[in-house]
């Protein structure tokens, strides 16, 4: 959902409402979950540029999200509360403790039949729709001079580098904190720094058979 209030729309698709056959976009313009931005003139005609509301319907959004990835909600805003007290803190032992514990409640039947546990794509968007329903800013694809950033969260005067990679249990030992290594050479963590903040570089790996996640932290 973090690059969704970017894309450039036009007419066609905002106003179609084929019920067997609508884009999420334009159901999502239809119910006021995003809105016009900007109006911006194209080659073949006029582009709508969305955005969300506001901050409080973006968190609603991915609180609702979250609670088709928890058999329990009530769990998952506990573990939400736990999360955002974590960041405040900036307890990263026990922002690990509660993310592990978030993806060990997500129901192992949603995995069965499909291996959708085998693409980056899906825990990313998981993992963002965890963050982002806490209200914190974040930025997704974040672009640097050498590649994109999964995602950064920033939190005061703290930001927090994230890579996401899928490993499975035919990976060695030896391969494992290729999202970290990736953060460290292609030096992500250049853009904000001589800012006077403090930067963590977090890998985390998404194990695709045992649908744990782990992660590795380095700090500057």
């Amino acid at each position: 959902m973090g690059k969704i209030a970017q894309d450039i729309s036009d007419d066609m698709l905002l106003s179609k409402f084929d019920v067997g056959d609508i884009s999420p976009i334009a159901l999502m313009f239809q119910t006021g979950y995003l809105t016009i931005d900007k109006v911006i003139n194209t080659f073949d005609g006029v582009g709508y540029k969305l955005k969300y509301p506001n901050k409080e319907v973006q968190q609603s959004l991915n609180t609702m999200l979250l609670r088709r990835y928890l058999h329990k909600y009530e769990s998952g805003s506990t573990l939400r509360s736990h999360l955002y007290e974590a960041l405040q803190h900036h307890d990263l032992g026990r922002m690990q403790l509660v993310l592990k514990a978030f993806f060990a409640s997500i129901p192992h039947d949603w995995h069965r039949n499909n291996n959708i546990a085998y693409y980056e794509g899906y825990w990313a968007s998981v993992f963002y729709a965890y963050f982002a329903s806490l209200g914190l800013p974040i930025i997704t694809e974040d672009a640097t001079s050498v590649g994109n950033i999964d995602m950064t969260l920033l939190v005061h005067n703290h930001v927090y580098i994230f890579e996401f990679k899928v490993v499975g249990k035919d990976v060695k030992e030896s391969l494992l904190g290729l999202a970290l290594a990736q953060i460290i050479d292609r030096d992500y963590a250049k853009k904000y720094q001589g800012q006077g903040k403090t930067i963590y570089q977090i890998g985390g790996e998404f194990n695709k058979d045992s649908r744990e996640v782990a992660f590795d932290i380095a700090r500057l």
